[in-house]
């Protein structure tokens, strides 16, 4: 069981609270649990820091909370021995900020150590042809590599902080709604730790895996499981099925409105419909509604509900928001009419109807082997993979392999008229 003084020293962040030197320990439920606090009258828990100073005379001390609002920044220390700032009078835009400073980082590492190697191969090859040639000197990066490594408790500490938002049934909709948009963005961050290169690679022969599954599902280079197609039709009939809906007499509040502007990466928004529709994300109908609204189209609409859909729709779309936004919850229905799929929703900020064509509803689809699947080192193909795989996609553009359809232009026969 660590004492205050010991914690301080273990997981202590360098920091500065209003312009004096100080140290901030994060405290996560599991650590509070360890935690000596005999020193701390109110205690300490989970989604806390605990704060010293020293004000020039003697060091001071309190607990903070994660969600709350103090002049503290942290201090990241540099190789060449400036400090890196990163403001902290929110502590959710300070995690966002460590992470990608520590990211950053990592690439700055990785290519000055490849600068390195470049530089100590270009001078050995000179020394093999008796050039004349100076040795290179070694080039350092920017942090050492354990520089950022003290923040890791910074994320879960915060992180709890912000859950325990969701769970609070007194907190207002615009304290749910950044909780929301923070762990969905601490959820896209830290989704993977490839390097952005690396991840371009990972895409790239996904992508041509998919081309590859389209051609020639049997090929064993084919994706295991591939996205459909994106809809082309002229989404008349969702266009319709929403302009028939009645007009919401109240609409929502600017407090609903500025809760919704706080969106999650548009990258998940992607996702979350790609489960259900076809239909382009952007070209889905969309409109927000009061819960009187939400009231007048659900009983315009009852008796159409669609319950194959939605026991089809449904778990998938959960499966994508329970992804990406620990906590975040919402209920809904799928409704079918008229050459239209409806989605009518709503969750703790406002209500909402979808709508888009019902030609281009989803069958079939494995949600964690296309939309939820990450991605490791072991997914990072080499630059000779790559070109293997562009070279059997030009190939199957040629010759996929599938029977040769010689009447392919054969026009339809008509049934004969009789004609007395």
């Amino acid at each position: 069981m660590p004492t205050i003084n010991e914690a301080f020293k273990t997981h202590g962040i360098r920091a500065e609270f209003e312009g004096m030197p100080a140290m901030v320990v994060p405290v996560t439920t599991e650590f509070a649990q360890d935690l000596d606090q005999g020193k701390i009258k109110q205690g300490v828990a989970g989604g806390q820091m605990l704060l010293s100073w020293n004000d020039g005379e003697k060091r001071n001390g309190k607990v903070i909370n994660a969600d709350a609002r103090t002049d503290v920044t942290f201090l990241v220390k540099r190789n060449d021995g400036s400090d890196y700032r990163i403001g902290a009078m929110n502590m959710t835009d300070a995690v966002l900020t460590a992470l990608r400073a520590k990211k950053s980082a990592e690439e700055n590492a990785l290519a000055v150590t490849k600068a390195n190697d470049k530089a100590q191969a270009d001078y050995a090859e000179a020394r093999e042809r008796g050039d004349a040639a100076v040795e290179p000197v070694e080039q350092e990066p920017e942090f050492a590599a354990d520089a950022f490594d003290k923040l890791t408790g910074l994320v879960g500490c915060v992180k709890e902080a912000q859950l325990a938002i969701k769970a609070d049934e007194f907190a207002g909709i615009a304290a749910k709604a950044g909780a929301d948009s923070f762990t969905a963005k601490l959820r896209e961050m830290t989704r993977d730790d490839l390097s952005v290169a690396d991840k371009a690679k990972v895409q790239e022969a996904r992508q041509l895996k998919a081309e590859i599954a389209m051609l020639n599902p049997e090929h064993h280079d084919a994706a295991a499981a591939v996205m459909p197609s994106a809809y082309e039709g002229d989404r008349e009939a969702a266009e319709e099925m929403m302009a028939s809906f009645p007009h919401d007499p109240e609409g929502i509040s600017a407090a609903q409105q500025s809760a919704m502007s706080r969106n999650p990466d548009f990258n998940m928004v992607t996702r979350l419909f790609s489960v259900a529709t076809t239909t382009p994300v952007m070209q889905i109908e969309k409109r927000a509604l009061s819960h009187t609204g939400f009231k007048t189209i659900a009983q315009e609409i009852a008796k159409y509900e669609n319950k194959e859909a939605s026991d089809a729709i449904l778990p998938r779309m959960a499966a994508v928001t329970t992804d990406a936004m620990e906590g975040y919850k919402w209920q809904g229905k799928v409704y079918s009419k008229d050459g239209a799929d409806v989605l009518l929703m709503r969750d703790e900020y406002a209500a909402f109807v979808y709508a888009w064509d019902s030609e281009s509803r989803v069958g079939e689809i494995d949600v964690t082997a296309t939309v939820l699947a990450g991605m490791s080192q072991d997914d990072v193909p080499s630059d000779e993979d790559l070109e293997a795989l562009k070279a059997t996609l030009a190939d199957l553009r040629h010759d996929n392999g599938a029977e040769v359809n010689f009447d392919w232009d054969d026009e339809p026969e008509e049934d004969e008229v009789f004609e007395a």
